[in-house]
C-alpha cells in the first residue's frame, strides 16, 4: 500500500491528525475547519483549505466524487 500525507502551511490543521492523504490513489480529506465571524466566512476559509490540500495531492474539486459531513 502506497500511502503519502499532504500537508500545507496555508491550510493549517485544528489538531492532531492528517489533513489529506493519498492512498494507492485516493486522496482522502478529513477535519477541515473554518474561521471567521459568519457560517459564510467559515464555509469560504474551509473550501479554501480544502482547495489548496486538493491542489497539494494534484487534483482539483471536479475530481471530488463523495463528501460527508
Amino acid at each position: 500500500m502506497d500511502k503519502t500525507l499532504i500537508t500545507s502551511e496555508s491550510a493549517p490543521t485544528g489538531g492532531p491528525y492528517s489533513p489529506c492523504l493519498v492512498v494507492d490513489g485516493w486522496v482522502f480529506l478529513a477535519g477541515q475547519t473554518g474561521a471567521g465571524d459568519t457560517i459564510e466566512d467559515q464555509v469560504v476559509d474551509v473550501l479554501r483549505k480544502i482547495t489548496i490540500l486538493l491542489g497539494e495531492a494534484g487534483c482539483t474539486l471536479d475530481d471530488v466524487i463523495s463528501c460527508q459531513a
